[in-house]
């Protein structure tokens, strides 16, 4: 369980980007896939009684893609035209890189982009749906692949036999910077708010500064099951064999 840090930090960072879209009997949605879908709602009284919405919706799903969204609006729309919510945290675009980084061979110019494209479609029809809604994009935290003989197999099976845990540091920050930083300059509701390294900031023993420090993982007894959980890996004792990224911090 994080520490009462984390979680603070995590409250400050709400409060600061959400501005209007606080307020007695609003409703809050977490869309997305599992980093979403998990932490949702351990962190239901943390909005309700912080931010003062009224009603949480979960509505993520552990192991959906960008790419999935785009490509199936109706379902997402139909979503959130259901719960209409004041505030969208969404969490997407991880399983777009565990899922396509190798058949795009490392290339980081090709896989930022369709994940952008998808983005931007996906934000498009919700903000055309609900143009009065705030969306929060946090992306996600440095994963954790060293620790175990476990994370260590799905590292290489995911990235590459020579990947490292520095080079998927790299990937993460490299999706923040040119898919979310980039997106949300086109929709004015929508917020990115980075929270890289924040769990070696909450328990950096070890870890030498300054932070964060991208040659290393989020600290292993930081995260829910350690590492991801690819969908057909043997080992799926932790997490539904559907979710295809099963980290999600417990806040």
């Amino acid at each position: 369980e994080i520490v009462a840090m984390t979680g603070l930090r995590l409250l400050t960072l709400l409060l600061a980007v959400l501005g209007s879209a606080q307020g007695s009997g609003k409703t809050v949605a977490c869309f997305g896939d599992s980093w979403a879908a998990f932490a949702c709602d351990t962190l239901e009284a943390v909005f309700k009684e912080h931010l003062h919405f009224n009603t949480v919706h979960n509505i993520a799903v552990s192991g959906s893609t960008a790419n999935f969204w785009a490509t199936n609006p109706d379902v997402y729309l139909a979503l959130l035209a259901k719960n209409r919510p004041d505030l969208i945290w969404l969490s997407i675009g991880g399983d777009d890189i565990l899922g396509t980084y190798l058949r795009q061979r490392g290339n980081l110019t090709a896989l930022n982009s369709q994940i952008l494209t998808n983005l931007t479609t996906m934000l498009r029809e919700a903000t055309l749906l609900l143009p009065n809604t705030e969306i929060v994009i946090f992306g996600y935290d440095f994963l954790n692949f060293v620790h175990t003989a476990e994370c260590q197999v799905m590292l290489t099976t995911v990235f590459g036999a020579n990947a490292t845990q520095q080079l998927t540091n790299e990937v993460l920050l490299s999706y923040g910077t040119n898919v979310l930083e980039v997106v949300v300059k086109s929709f004015p509701r929508v917020t990115y708010a980075p929270v890289w390294g924040l769990l070696q900031e909450t328990e950096p023993a070890g870890i030498p500064p300054p932070l964060p420090n991208i040659q290393y993982p989020s600290p292993y007894s930081l995260m829910n099951d350690g590492c991801i959980q690819q969908a057909g890996l043997a080992g799926a004792d932790d997490c539904s064999v559907q979710e295809f990224f099963c980290i999600a911090p417990v806040v």
